[in-house]
């Protein structure tokens, strides 16, 4: 969109849910409107001098914004980043998009993979910081702002907003509610009632789960309309929460609509999804996310989710880990080193990760969401776990007054959850869909930050507590406090049946694999053979490495032929 009284031009990807409050404000200083859109206020309330403006923004955002007197561009990224936004540098161009497909459109854009992320993202199945697995092309990174000048042509990024503890202190929450159950749900309800303005139908993911069971009933409360929600599941039965799904929908009173999605037609769908994401999956689950999308499309336009609910309330079960590892740091070592072998030889890995970490609190925090065991890495030749882009993150968190769960969650929402809303945004944006994250309102976020830790989570007991003493009030609860299961897959199986994931495994052990200079092929080779015999289940490792594999063929080395969507 072009304003021609100011020459600047926008491209804008997300929504500004707050746009009609801020617009009237505009107007009465002299700015004149042609449209109602989210748009034209951002390219009108935009600063180029400062960046206090962006924290009046509620929404979610990536935006380039160019102006023509000054010859500078400006692009920013929303606090957490639910919008992507990468950038890089070829052949004297500045590149920007909200994929990399689109930069490596461009015959100079960089394609060489960066293999000393490979690491990471075995570990961690995803790449924090700024850097991706390409070398040269950058993400910006939630909450910072990139600005270039045509005449240096070298980017300057800040930081306009971290999640720090400052600010929200200050705030009065007392209009919200009494006590902090009252607080929540109106918070809630009003985060809810800004992502349901929208000209097309709306509808929710409803898992069945605690997170999209509350939104789904703030969504009911705000909207007397026509309601639908959504459900994906296996019909494998120890992968099936359907039923919970259900009693959500039929208590609420919502047009419920379920797909079962069965173990070939995930697998035909996973080549497709890698080329989607532009980077190797992190979970298993964005395949049936997919599917869950396109299905949604349908009915509805807009969804609402649940994301961020673990990472504000302490929701996984993994965040014990670190206070319990606290506890144990006075531990003696041969109690501690006699344990981790006897885990290790059970194949126990969420005790051994407890144990590899006890007592290394920086480890603790940095490492609770790494999925391989370190001596799952080192089979592959990887002994060192120095990344200096999570050490980055979690000194900065670590100076913070914060406790150990506070700074756990702090680090989480800057290295674990981006890698969920990339997910979201790629499975839903590829079938037309728009999703909206309540949980991730900025205020919803600075409250949560005043809450005592045991209304969080009771170490070594129970995790979400308040909000799960919320949701007890409408629904069953047996359902609330079941045990967190989430969008599972069940991938170790499916990496054994040739006719499913199993048909893939051939890639591991190919001559183009064997050509890849930083993993040892023989131990994948072993690995291979071993889980397909059912010796040994190394699906921990087995489904990232297949996922680099396929994303290096698909996006990389291979971008003509890769699969349509």
């Amino acid at each position: 969109m072009r304003d021609d009284l100011s020459g600047r031009v926008i491209v804008f990807n997300g929504e500004i849910y707050n746009y009609g409050e801020l617009r009237p404000e505009l107007k009465s200083v002299g700015s004149h409107f042609s449209s109602n859109s989210d748009t034209e206020v951002l390219l009108k309330l935009a600063n180029f001098d400062s960046t206090g403006w962006l924290h009046r923004l509620n929404g979610m955002w990536a935006f380039a914004l160019w102006d023509e007197k000054k010859q500078e561009l400006m692009m920013s990224r929303d606090r957490l980043g639910i919008k992507p936004l990468y950038w890089c540098i070829a052949d004297g161009c500045f590149l920007f998009a909200s994929e990399i497909k689109s930069l490596l459109a461009h015959p100079a854009a960089p394609r060489n993979v960066r293999e000393e992320a490979v690491l990471e993202y075995l570990a961690f199945r995803n790449i924090g910081g700024s850097a991706t697995l390409l070398e040269g092309i950058h993400e910006l990174e939630p909450g910072h702002v990139l600005r270039l000048r045509r005449s240096e042509m070298t980017p300057e990024i800040v930081r306009y907003w971290e999640d720090r503890p400052s600010g929200a202190d200050n705030c009065d929450w007392s209009e919200f509610g009494r006590d902090q159950a009252e607080v929540l749900q109106s918070l809630l309800d009003d985060a809810v009632r800004y992502r349901l303005i929208s000209d097309v139908p709306v509808g929710t993911y409803n898992s069945g789960g605690v997170d999209s069971s509350l939104i789904t009933a703030a969504g009911r409360r705000q909207s007397a309309g026509e309601l639908h929600t959504f459900y994906v599941g296996f019909s494998e039965a120890s992968h099936d929460e359907s039923r919970w799904a259900r009693v959500v929908a039929d208590r609420i009173g919502t047009h419920h609509h379920m797909l079962v999605v069965g173990a070939s037609e995930y697998a035909d769908a996973l080549p497709e999804m890698v080329w989607l994401n532009d980077e190797p999956l992190h979970h298993a689950h964005t395949v049936q996310l997919r599917m869950l999308s396109r299905m949604a499309k349908e009915y509805v336009t807009v969804v609402l989710t649940g994301e961020g609910a673990d990472e504000l309330f302490a929701g996984y079960p993994r965040y014990q880990i670190p206070l319990l590892t606290e506890r144990m740091s006075h531990m003696p070592t041969i109690i501690s080193r006699t344990g981790l072998a006897f885990l290790r030889q059970i194949g126990a890995r969420r005790l051994v990760k407890l144990l590899e970490v006890a007592g290394d609190k920086p480890r603790s925090v940095q490492e609770n969401s790494r999925f391989a065991t370190t001596e799952q890495l080192s089979l592959l030749g990887y002994s060192d776990m120095d990344i200096p882009a999570r050490a980055e993150l979690y000194t900065r968190v670590d100076r913070m007054p914060l406790n150990l769960l506070e700074k756990v969650l702090a680090f989480d929402r800057g290295s674990y959850l981006p890698s969920l809303l990339h997910r979201l945004d790629r499975t839903t944006m590829a079938s037309g869909v728009e999703a909206r994250v309540p949980f991730l309102d900025y205020r919803l976020l600075a409250w949560s930050k005043t809450l005592p830790s045991k209304q969080k989570m009771v170490v070594g007991s129970q995790n979400k507590v308040l909000l799960k003493a919320l949701a007890a009030k409408s629904f069953p609860r047996a359902m609330i406090y079941r045990r967190k299961m989430g969008f599972d897959v069940p991938v170790a199986q499916w990496l054994r049946e040739q006719h499913t994931l199993g048909r893939y495994m051939d890639l591991l052990t190919d001559q183009t694999f064997r050509n890849r200079d930083t993993i040892d092929h023989a131990a994948v080779g072993r690995m291979v053979d071993e889980h397909r015999s059912g010796r040994s289940d190394h699906s921990e490792l087995l489904w990232p490495l297949l996922n680099l594999e396929l994303w290096r063929r698909t996006c990389v080395e291979n971008l003509k032929n890769a699969p349509s969507s």
